[in-house]
């Protein structure tokens, strides 16, 4: 008894493997690209929750919405967030700003309601605007460091918040090279050159 195979003189190749074959350089020393993580809804709707460092402000060195606290201190203008304690001493890790801050805000944000819950975005939205504890924080400034909270609320109030950045970069900028004068020593860590007086 003769057993019979059928034979195929031009047999096609495994569908699979040959075209894993035929394109296995598109595939050489490559990942997959990582999955995509959706994006938070409160990142999309307000501005302010937009870290600074994904700004184009910061190559352009400009101050963004997003450095303005509640309580109208610019933090671009601060020690901590260029980088320096009040001694002068260098900080290992700069203040993110008061808006990306893992703790809250000691003075205002954590004993005010209306900012813990986010439900303003500055004081002056407030009914109670200025509250006692802005006044002291602003006396405090004030007579310290020459610069005044609740007039910078007044101001983005009435001129918007974009007049108001400009009015800041032009006050708070260095004459020698350019960068920005620090409200707490009125110095520019980019040059080392001290202003004693800002108008």
């Amino acid at each position: 008894m003769s057993l019979l195979c059928a034979y195929d003189p031009n047999p096609k190749p495994n569908t699979l493997s040959h075209s894993l074959k035929k394109h296995a350089h598109t595939f050489k020393d490559k990942t997959l690209p990582p999955k995509r993580k959706g994006r938070r809804k409160d990142r999309q709707t307000n501005p302010f929750k937009v870290p600074y460092h994904q700004l184009s402000y910061m190559e352009e060195r400009k101050f963004a919405p997003q450095l303005v606290a509640p309580c109208g201190m610019n933090c671009g203008i601060c020690a901590a967030f260029l980088g320096y304690r009040m001694n002068g001493r260098k900080m290992q890790k700069p203040c993110k700003g008061c808006r990306f801050r893992s703790s809250p805000c000691a003075i205002i944000k954590r004993s005010c309601d209306r900012l813990r819950n986010e439900r303003i975005d500055y004081c002056f939205e407030c009914p109670n605007f200025p509250c006692e504890r802005l006044n002291r924080l602003d006396k405090r400034y004030r007579e310290k460091h020459g610069m005044s909270m609740i007039e910078n609320l007044r101001n983005i109030q009435t001129n918007g918040i974009n007049e108001f950045l400009r009015s800041e970069q032009e006050r708070w900028k260095c004459p020698t090279c350019g960068g920005t004068i620090c409200v707490h020593s009125k110095m520019c860590y980019a040059c080392g050159q001290t202003q004693k007086r800002l108008v």
